[in-house]
């Protein structure tokens, strides 16, 4: 079992590596693979 800090804290590098990305390129992605980020 993954502890919440432990999740919280995956989510946040998971998202650090999207900063630098376009909003339309995130935009794209998301309706493409049908994700709310």
């Amino acid at each position: 079992m993954v502890k919440p800090k432990e999740y919280y804290e995956a989510i946040a590098a998971d998202l650090d590596q999207l900063a630098a990305v376009p909003d339309e390129v995130l935009s794209d992605i998301v309706a493409r693979d049908g994700r709310c980020l």
